[in-house]
């Protein structure tokens, strides 16, 4: 993913359609990248089946997420897709747009929403509380506070928060990591840095994770449980921390 000068080129090809969003402050991207990255990811899946991939070869995940085929998976994703569209256009008519949700346009990408939820089975767990809200705030009596705790919700589910989860309460994402950490944008040049280099200190100096901001974790809470992005942060702290150790993590 890097040139011979050490530049991304991941950046060199999309840089220009990724910018910082003025308010949150989270790097955002326009919707055709991520629409385009969705219709990717589902079709290497089915790739993967047609050449060959068998359910076996991913049969840790799999069975983590209830899912027994990569069709059923690539299902799955275009569910995920379809659902974080939808309620993307409701974000953008309840909160940019200032809509109540009493008018036209906001209820019918709330029903859109709605529909998608319930297309979306696997992501039901994670939203009852919204889909209890937007159940309430479709019903023709909706009155001005159903319409005030669904945009308050919205904006919760919208918004990167910072919290402090007990070590053994996170997730893996992945089913195999690295032994070694890169230098972003060096790895031609600069000597990997071993997992266990990172673990020693950990053991040595236990506050380290509460000093350095490289121990603060991504992630995301998928059916019921926090799944982390960093693997190998994580894989580090599980190895040189008690379970109970209070983590940083910035949820999405």
């Amino acid at each position: 993913l890097y040139n011979e000068h050490g530049e991304s080129t991941v950046h060199e090809a999309i840089g220009d359609r990724i910018q910082l969003h003025p308010e949150t402050h989270l790097w955002d991207a326009e919707v055709e990248l991520y629409l385009g990255f969705w219709a990717w990811l589902q079709a290497a899946y089915r790739g993967a089946r047609s050449c060959g991939g068998t359910t076996s070869s991913f049969s840790p995940s799999s069975v983590d997420r209830g899912v027994t085929t990569l069709d059923a998976l690539a299902e799955e994703l275009g569910a995920t897709r379809d659902f974080a569209r939808a309620l993307a256009r409701l974000r953008t008519a309840l909160l940019e747009n200032k809509l109540d949700i009493r008018s036209s346009e906001a209820r019918d990408a709330a029903r859109q929403v709605h529909e998608k939820l319930e297309a979306a089975r696997h992501c039901q767990q994670d939203f009852e509380k919204f889909k209890t809200l937007l159940d309430r705030a479709l019903h023709d009596n909706a009155s001005v506070d159903d319409d005030a705790n669904l945009k308050g919700q919205l904006q919760e589910l919208c918004t990167m928060r910072r919290v402090k989860v007990p070590l053994s309460e996170l997730r893996f994402t992945q089913l195999s990591i690295s032994e070694y950490f890169y230098d972003r944008g060096s790895m031609s040049s600069e000597q990997p840095r071993a997992l266990e280099e990172t673990i020693s200190e950990l053991k040595a100096n236990p506050a380290l994770h509460k000093d350095s901001d490289n121990f603060i974790l991504e992630g995301c809470i998928y059916k019921g449980e926090m799944r982390i992005c960093f693997n190998r942060r994580l894989y580090c702290l599980k190895q040189a921390l008690d379970p109970q150790e209070l983590i940083r993590v910035h949820v999405y």
